[in-house]
């Protein structure tokens, strides 16, 4: 566009025109909040080391030979019983991680998408509405989430 200041499409006016962007008072024109990384392995990782606990505890007792000779054969069982565990929860971690990695991915270039939509619009303060001055098109400032997310699909 020109240098020409912008004009709200409904009163004409651009003396109480602003971009978006720069209206930090209304927290109907915030920005579309922005994805974050939800970690599905909390829970999964406290069981693990809880098993890791184990088995490093029965570990040094059966390294240590604290255990008497005869225990130690069911020792060693359950010992590898824990560790096959350990393992298995380990993978399902990763697998769940790198899901969510993906998840992130695509909710990201969701985000900056709309992020780009949202900081092409104006906002008329007299008359309560956002517009875009490069199409014409306007809602009311109540509406600028469906607005962003509706545009350009």
């Amino acid at each position: 566009m020109n240098n020409q200041p912008i004009a709200c499409p409904k009163c004409h006016e651009n003396n109480r025109v602003r971009k978006v962007s720069g209206v930090h008072n209304d927290s109907r024109l915030a920005p579309p909040p922005k994805p974050v990384f939800n970690d599905p392995s909390p829970r999964i990782n406290s069981a693990a080391l809880v098993i890791m606990a184990l088995l490093f505890f029965f570990g040094g007792w059966m390294f240590l030979g604290l255990l008497a000779t005869e225990v130690q054969g069911g020792w060693w069982m359950c010992y590898g019983l824990l560790l096959i565990i350990a393992i298995v929860m380990g993978v399902i971690t990763n697998q769940a991680k790198k899901k969510e990695r993906e998840s992130l991915d695509v909710r990201m270039s969701e985000w900056n998408r709309l992020m780009g939509k949202w900081e092409e619009l104006y906002y008329c303060e007299l008359d309560d509405i956002v517009f875009n001055p490069h199409d014409g098109t306007s809602t009311s400032a109540n509406n600028i989430r469906t607005y962003v997310e509706s545009r350009g699909r």
